[in-house]
């Protein structure tokens, strides 16, 4: 008994058996209490929508009208409800890539069966992710795995989750950098951003990270450029959208949505923003990279610095180009295993940040919680927390840059 709890993780045993106690709490207390499923999710702070998978019934339109000859992108189409309603969609804001999902089977008819499908694939990435864990770093992970916007991803049933998924089988293949890469790139076919994740085959420890990850990079600039027309649209999906969203200048539009205007240009006041914003995320990296103690600097092992790469670089860029939903959040648990290494380091600035980073991680994904957006003072607030996240990232990375550089060059004078 004692082996087998060893082999799985103490930590990660805990995750799943309260975890799948919690699931089916939400599952079944809907029926048993005679209410609708979605507003048992907003007690429980989830900002859910009416209708569960949403944001995979919009892919599933997309599908369904390009097996017509109907171009999404160019054309408007209505997602079909449950009830037999139809509701408008988006333009297609995604890669063309993604209409190869109607040969799997996607179309209105598989929703239920794909979402949940969906949801166990999530499930069992951040199960994979989280390792064998003692039970201090399990409650944490419990903490983080039934917040709120972790819940919220799953409700959408977000392609989100493929990356993840895809993100997390990187991690597993990383001792084979060609196919970790393949990996990544095929993330990025889908939503494109994921191709950040190619930093962590460059952060390896030997030549071949490198060579692929450049391969990488060449390999999704020719994928851009057959993308072209459809950038602009893809870019500029989330424009001005505030609600349950993250971002650089997220609050200038929370502000503009309340009506609060200061007699300056629009335009201006969200550039100056991003300008800001990637200046304190140099100057965080840097301050990191200084702070950084030990020879050869702040060390965490492979795995999770392979995690660590995989998002960061991701998020940041995520970040200083603004508007992102708050399901991305889910993509800081890549994350996690590296802070909580550096959570037990014997190094003050490393414990201190990452202790800083967790607790404004976990206030962010409860904020739904706790407080809603309606207020203009909760919705910035909500901003100042991300952008305390944000900058304690931008410091981790500073911390593990000096660590791999440390490496290269102990490794070098061997």
């Amino acid at each position: 008994m004692g082996s087998w709890i060893s082999k799985i993780g103490a930590g990660r045993l805990l995750v799943g058996v309260i975890g799948g106690l919690a699931c089916l709490i939400m599952l079944g207390l809907p029926g048993l209490a005679g209410v609708e499923g979605w507003k048992v999710l907003h007690i429980a702070g989830v900002p859910a929508l009416e209708v569960p998978f949403m944001d995979l019934r919009g892919v599933a339109t997309w599908c369904e009208a390009a097996a017509e000859g109907i171009d999404p992108a160019m054309i408007q189409t209505s997602i079909r409800m449950p009830d037999g309603t139809q509701q408008p969609n988006f333009l297609m804001n995604y890669p063309p890539v993604v209409l190869a999902l109607r040969h799997v089977g996607l179309d209105s008819n598989s929703i239920g069966l794909l979402g949940v499908l969906l949801a166990l694939v999530y499930a069992g990435a951040v199960f994979y992710l989280m390792g064998r864990i003692g039970l201090r770093a399990g409650w944490v992970w419990l903490l983080l795995f039934l917040s709120p916007l972790s819940v919220l991803l799953v409700e959408r049933a977000n392609l989100d989750i493929l990356v993840f998924a895809l993100f997390a089988l990187a991690l597993a293949l990383r001792g084979q950098p060609a196919l970790a890469g393949v990996s990544i790139l095929a993330a990025g076919a889908f939503k494109l951003y994921p191709a950040a994740g190619l930093a962590a085959l460059a952060m390896r420890p030997g030549w071949k990270g490198v060579l692929f990850a450049v391969a990488g990079v060449g390999l999704f600039c020719v994928y851009l450029a057959c993308c072209v027309p459809g950038l602009g649209s893809i870019g500029g999906s989330l424009a001005h959208q505030y609600k349950s969203c993250f971002g650089s200048d997220v609050a200038w539009d929370i502000l503009s949505a309340h009506g609060v205007s200061l007699g300056v240009n629009e335009r201006l006041v969200s550039f100056g923003l991003k300008v800001g914003a990637a200046i304190s995320c140099l100057v965080a990296i840097v301050v990191g990279f200084l702070m950084a103690v030990g020879s050869p600097g702040c060390s965490v092992s492979g795995r999770s610095s392979f995690a660590f790469w995989l998002s960061a670089p991701m998020l940041i860029v995520l970040f200083l180009l603004s508007n992102q939903m708050d399901y991305k959040w889910t993509f800081y648990l890549f994350m996690v295993p590296a802070v909580l290494e550096m959570v037990d380091s014997s190094g003050r600035f490393e414990r201190g940040l990452g202790r800083f980073w967790l607790a404004s991680l976990l206030i962010y994904s409860y904020w739904t919680f706790f407080s809603g957006e309606e207020s203009l003072r909760n919705a910035l607030w909500k901003q100042g927390v991300m952008w305390l996240v944000f900058l304690a990232t931008c410091g981790l990375a500073g911390m593990l840059l000096k660590s791999h550089l440390s490496k290269k060059s102990h490794s070098l004078t061997q």
